[in-house]
């Protein structure tokens, strides 16, 4: 049972350094990467900047809440 519980912690540490690698930047370069790494949708205004973020049902943390700051257009954050 500990060494499940380890390398459940390994995997999980190795997902989200991967999803940091992938989403330095979210939002500037490609501004739909943001909630398709995660699972979510994106609602994009004319101009192609990130509005509204949906990721409902979605395994978000903190951590990658923090990366919303990277999207100064977002006026709405869906985490139902």
């Amino acid at each position: 049972m500990i060494e499940i519980d380890g390398l459940r912690r390994r995997m999980a540490w190795l997902a989200a350094g991967m999803f940091v690698l992938v989403c330095i930047g979210c939002g500037r370069s490609d501004p739909q990467s943001f909630s398709r790494d995660l699972g979510g949708r994106v609602v994009l205004n004319e101009k192609g900047e990130v509005e509204s973020l949906y990721l409902g049902r979605t395994r978000v943390t903190d951590a990658d809440l923090e990366k919303l700051a990277t999207l100064p257009q977002l006026k709405q954050l869906f985490l139902n």
